[in-house]
C-alpha cells in the first residue's frame, strides 16, 4: 500500500535534541569558568589594594612617628596577604615659617610579585596609592 514515510523521524529528533543539549552544556561550562576567573581576579585585586594600604600605613607611621622617610622599601606581607608585596617610596620636604613642617609624599604599589611594579602577565594584579602628610614640630 502506502510506504511509511514518517519512519526514522523520532531518531532524527532525538539526535537534534542531544546536540542542542550538549551545546548548551558547553556554553554553561564556559560561562562558569569565566565567572570563576573573574572572581579570582577581583579577589586578587582587593588583596593588592590591601597590600598597598598596608604599605601606606607603614610609611605614614614611620614618617610621622619616627621622622623617617625611606626612599624606597619593599614589604613582604603575611597572613591573608601572603604572596603579595608592597613597594613604598617616600620623599620629604622641610619648610619653616612659624613652625618647622615636613611634608612627606608617599607612594605605595601593591602587587602579587616580589618586585612592584612587576612584569604583567595573565595573573598579575597591581594597585597604587599616593598620600601626602605633614608633620609639624614646635
Amino acid at each position: 500500500m502506502f510506504p511509511d514515510r514518517s519512519r526514522g523521524f523520532a531518531a532524527i529528533t532525538a539526535i537534534f535534541i542531544v546536540i542542542v543539549l550538549g551545546g548548551l552544556g558547553i556554553v554553561i561550562a564556559t560561562i562558569s569558568a569565566s565567572q570563576q576567573r573573574a572572581s579570582t581576579f577581583d579577589l586578587n585585586g582587593v588583596r593588592a589594594y590591601q597590600a598597598t594600604r598596608a604599605g601606606i600605613e607603614f610609611a605614614t607611621f614611620d614618617a610621622l612617628r619616627n621622622s623617617n622617610c625611606p626612599a624606597s622599601t619593599t614589604i613582604a606581607l603575611t597572613g591573608a596577604l601572603t604572596g603579595f608585596w608592597a613597594t613604598v617610596t617616600c620623599s620629604g620636604l622641610s619648610h619653616t615659617e612659624a613652625t618647622a613642617t615636613t611634608i612627606y609624599n608617599i607612594t605605595a604599589t601593591g602587587c602579587n610579585r616580589s618586585a612592584c611594579p612587576g612584569a604583567p602577565d595573565a595573573t598579575y594584579v597591581e594597585r597604587q596609592l599616593q598620600v601626602t602628610v605633614a608633620s609639624s614640630s614646635p
